[in-house]
């Protein structure tokens, strides 16, 4: 079982723009991984029958919450903030704990 400081995020698309998203995310994720970061996974999510599904979820994770603040504040994250803000409409995020298998 990880230790890690743990995040989901949903994501919702702004305008459909898949190309700018995925360069956004690409970013993030170099900038993450300078803080011990990662995408864990990240699910593309489908054709709906849920009414406003995301287009994304992400599962995230740092070493622990401080390194996790440190991404948020670094420079080059703000610096991505204006593509974010073009191609994200809504970004809902959850922190938890890992729990052991339920098998």
């Amino acid at each position: 079982m990880s230790t890690r400081h743990t995040l989901i995020a949903s994501i919702w698309l702004k305008n459909g723009d898949v190309e700018r998203y995925e360069a956004f995310e690409r970013a993030a994720a170099r900038v993450m991984s300078k803080h011990g970061g990662r995408i864990e996974r990240a699910l593309r999510i489908g054709r709906s029958n849920v009414p406003d599904a995301p287009f994304e979820v992400h599962l995230t994770s740092f070493p622990d919450a401080a390194a996790c603040a440190a991404y948020q504040i670094d420079p080059e994250t703000r610096e991505l903030a204006a593509l974010r803000a073009a191609v994200i409409a809504r970004m809902v995020i959850h922190s938890g704990s890992e729990l052991p298998p339920y098998a």
